[in-house]
């Protein structure tokens, strides 16, 4: 089967969700299928990045995408932004850039009829693809971004706060109902964000395909030793993962220290924001990394993996990467989405903060309950979120689109 994947960036280095998704998705595909990937990039590729994705794809176009100005953003949006509550344009996710060479190469690769299935990895890229309906094109969807904006207003105070994540919830749902059913197959990480897109689009034909983890990288280490550390990993300048982060430390953290005093915070990833610099700065208790080139370091250092999630939503690799690592793991409930958890069993799910510090004070009593609990996720990576399952689903969603326009096409030919 050949495969055009349309891409809003290269999909490598692995720092993200995105890149680790598509890249291991990919070089699992790769075995039975060709695959030719088309990206846009904001920056020239290093040879390192090349190499990287030659070694997996068939063939590779990074085209750069002009910018506009500043000023042209700002008079471009005030005139679209009433509009965009009414009918969004085809590209709504992306009015900063945009690469005509790249439009070309898409519509050359399309017209040629040599692609038995065009793949666009998120909705932004739509832009470059606004016929869709015409061809058979799914899109990796990911994460239902009408359900984030909607969780974001929930959680955040005061009206000016909420106002700006308002404009954009009725938007992104006016676009999802406007192009989501236009593709063969909308793909989602979670069934909570598939469910919530049908709630929105009844005509839209989801799919999910969850994330998987690379478990013969991310290898348990049985040699943690030193203080007592809880860790929280992931992009540090992503909104929910900085309110998770204020959170745990301003409001989980002092009932911690009330039974645990000597206990630490490590969180691990790149791009602080300038709130957690700030909380970091005043607490020494904290420790703030930055970006780091090996995770499993931290991973192997800490005591107790926390992820104290209060919006957001798809499915989170930072548990994944914690289970793999036999991490002992306390989770709220909208971190464990789309993932099979046991309460008790492979983490201990705790939603309210008192319930979430007895919760991770219980583990650091209980040398036992952290082994069992490590253990058993282990157990559930190896047999349940291999990369290889996962484009097992994908491959099967291709199959089920190419029969399915092979029928159409016999029916439309003359008898």
């Amino acid at each position: 089967m050949k495969i055009l994947m349309i891409t809003p960036a290269p999909p490598y280095p692995l720092y993200g969700g995105f890149e680790l998704r598509v890249f291991n998705l990919c070089k699992q595909l790769v075995k039975n299928h060709e695959i030719d990937l088309i990206s846009e990039c904001d920056e020239r590729v290093s040879e390192e990045t090349e190499n990287a994705l030659r070694d997996v794809f068939s063939s590779v176009r990074f085209f750069l995408a002009g910018r506009l100005s500043s000023s042209d953003r700002r008079k471009r949006s005030a005139i679209k932004r009433i509009r965009e509550l009414i009918s969004p344009p085809v590209d709504y996710y992306q009015t900063t850039s945009f690469s005509s060479e790249m439009s070309e190469a898409v519509r050359r690769e399309v017209l040629s009829g040599e692609c038995d299935v065009i793949h666009l990895v998120g909705v932004d890229v739509l832009r470059y693809l606004p016929d869709v309906e015409k061809y058979s094109a799914v899109c990796d969807v990911i994460d239902n971004h009408s359900l984030f904006c909607k969780r974001i207003i929930q959680q955040k105070e005061g009206f000016l706060h909420k106002a700006g994540f308002f404009y954009e919830w009725l938007a992104t749902r006016q676009f999802e109902k406007k192009f989501i059913h236009k593709f063969k197959k909308a793909i989602f990480v979670s069934p909570v964000d598939a469910d919530a897109m049908k709630s929105i689009d009844s005509a839209a034909d989801v799919a999910v395909v969850p994330n998987g983890v690379n478990s013969d990288y991310f290898q348990p280490d049985r040699g943690r030793a030193g203080e007592e550390t809880l860790l929280f990993t992931g992009v540090m300048d992503y909104e929910p993962n900085v309110s998770a982060a204020l959170h745990f430390v301003g409001k989980v953290m002092p009932k911690i220290k009330m039974e645990a005093p000597e206990v630490r915070v490590q969180l691990v990833g790149r791009d602080p924001d300038d709130r957690l610099v700030k909380m970091a700065a005043r607490d020494p208790g904290i420790k703030l990394t930055g970006f780091v080139e090996d995770m499993r370091l931290y991973f192997n250092q800490a005591t107790v993996y926390v992820s104290p999630l209060l919006s957001g939503a798809g499915m989170k690799n930072k548990i994944l990467e914690a289970w793999s690592m036999a991490m002992p793991v306390v989770a709220t409930s909208l971190s464990c989405e789309g993932i099979e958890v046991e309460n008790g069993q492979n983490i201990l799910i705790a939603d309210k903060p008192s319930d979430f510090a007895e919760a991770v004070l219980r583990l650091l009593r209980d040398p036992a309950l952290r082994k069992s609990l490590g253990e058993n996720a282990r157990r559930k990576i190896e047999e349940t979120y291999s990369w290889s399952a996962q484009a097992g689903k994908l491959e099967e969603i291709y199959k089920e689109i190419t029969r399915a326009n092979q029928r159409s096409t016999d029916l439309s030919a003359p008898s």
